[in-house]
């Protein structure tokens, strides 16, 4: 995509974002209707400090998105990845 483009995905859909740059993007989101996610984004920003996946489990962090009508899918797609002995998600390079 190049700037200013847009994407519709269907409810239902799965999908996933990654940055193919060094270069700092903008994503902007639109849900209509919202459903739950205002609700999802206030409980990730309580995650000021590290960045929730230094801090919840991988079972957490997938109990987080199914309680807001939501699936995680797949490994990163950018990275390389490990989950630690605790459950924590560790990037690797």
């Amino acid at each position: 995509m190049r700037a200013g483009e847009s994407v519709f995905i269907p409810r239902k859909v799965s999908h996933a974002w990654a940055g193919v740059s060094e270069k700092q993007g903008k994503l902007i989101d639109v849900y209509q209707p919202a459903g739950t996610m205002e609700e999802f984004f206030r409980e990730l920003g309580k995650f000021k400090g590290p960045y929730v996946h230094e801090v919840l489990t991988v079972d957490e962090i997938r109990r987080l998105f199914r309680e807001h009508g939501m699936d995680l899918v797949g490994p990163p797609l950018t990275g390389r990845w490990k989950v630690d002995e605790g459950g924590r998600v560790k990037r690797i390079a």
